[in-house]
């Protein structure tokens, strides 16, 4: 816990009250992780009020009782929600839920095992962010470190020298790695105007960060000011590595994908069908390192069929899709060159 009291914090706001930005943070089964998260929160020098909504989805170790040593000593900061029965679990969105307890015009956003390293990211973002007509969104690169030391720490996602206004066709493109959820900042009226449909989409971000790019586009600051950890215990990126979670969130994907396409009236069909055969050509590769040969070949097909235009690892998968111990073989001499490059 960081050794400011809550009256060093809110010294430099120009005024009290309402908070104009609310930062939501969810959190589960982060004990090790959800005090570098809140103080990197609390570190913020702003010239502004905010508030910080930190929602548990029912944590079964001892986050819960960090989270009230924190809302204790931070009363008036950071608001808790508790839950007793895992939300998750029922398929609600424990970020919707935190959202509608948001006072803030503006949202950031922080999950419990990320956590931020600038003091200034808050003030830096809103004053950016002002700067550009109808802009509702922005975000800035990130440092990826992995918990299990399966790789080197770096700066991921710097997705321009300088800072860039990229446009909702960009961001549909990127994929939802393209902004880190830690990096992300909304106008409130985003996440008020989100279609029916989100709350069963499987990855929340991702469609976030599309529509709130949509009226001014999603402003990049070229500036690392968070960081993401991989591959902890009970994280996102742990938890996909299970074959049959990811199966059912892929075809929770496919189906929000469509439903974005209708939404958006078929504007950005291209764009959606791209990430469509995208996803469609990563899950395939994930059947042929499993062996499920036959899956392989299935799902290869379906992402030929959407892409207009064919990358080479989509061309050398379709083709070989016949020969599936040959490919395996061929992408492991690949990934072993790349290792051995990177090293």
């Amino acid at each position: 816990m960081i050794e400011k009291n809550e009256a060093q914090i809110i010294k430099n706001w120009a005024y009290f009250e309402p908070p104009l930005l609310t930062v939501v943070s969810i959190t589960y089964n982060h004990e090790k992780y959800i005090s570098d998260a809140l103080d990197g929160m609390l570190m913020q020098k702003t010239d502004f009020p905010f508030e910080i909504i930190v929602h548990d989805d029912c944590s079964t170790d001892s986050t819960a009782t960090i989270l009230k040593d924190y809302a204790k000593k931070y009363p008036t900061i950071i608001k808790l929600i508790l839950q007793k029965e895992n939300q998750y679990s029922k398929g609600i969105k424990p970020m919707t839920l935190a959202f509608d307890k948001a006072l803030g015009n503006y949202l950031a956003i922080s999950d419990g095992d990320d956590y931020w390293i600038d003091p200034n990211k808050l003030q830096i973002q809103l004053d950016e962010m002002r700067k550009v007509e109808n802009c509702q969104m922005c975000f800035h690169s990130a440092i990826d470190i992995y918990e299990d030391n399966s790789r080197k720490n770096k700066i991921t996602t710097k997705q321009a020298n300088g800072n860039k206004l990229f446009t909702t066709s960009e961001i549909i493109k990127g994929g939802g790695g393209f902004c880190p959820t830690a990096s992300l900042m909304f106008k409130k009226e985003v996440v008020e105007n989100l279609p029916q449909w989100y709350k069963k989409a499987p990855f929340g971000d991702y469609f976030l960060q599309v529509f709130g790019s949509l009226k001014g586009g999603a402003l990049y600051i070229d500036r690392p000011m968070s960081v993401y950890r991989k591959n902890t215990l009970g994280s996102w990126s742990r938890t996909m590595q299970d074959i049959n979670m990811r199966e059912k969130m892929f075809e929770k994907l496919m189906v929000s994908l469509d439903d974005m396409d209708n939404s958006l009236n078929k504007q950005f069909y291209s764009e959606i069908m791209k990430i469509k055969s995208d996803q469609y050509l990563d899950w395939s590769l994930v059947y042929l390192e499993n062996n499920y040969f036959v899956k392989f070949d299935q799902t290869i097909n379906k992402s030929y069929n959407l892409a207009e235009k064919k990358s080479k690892k989509l061309l050398l998968s379709f083709y070989l899709r016949k020969f599936p111990l040959l490919l395996q073989s061929i992408r492991k001499l690949i990934l072993r060159m790349k290792a051995a490059t990177a090293g």
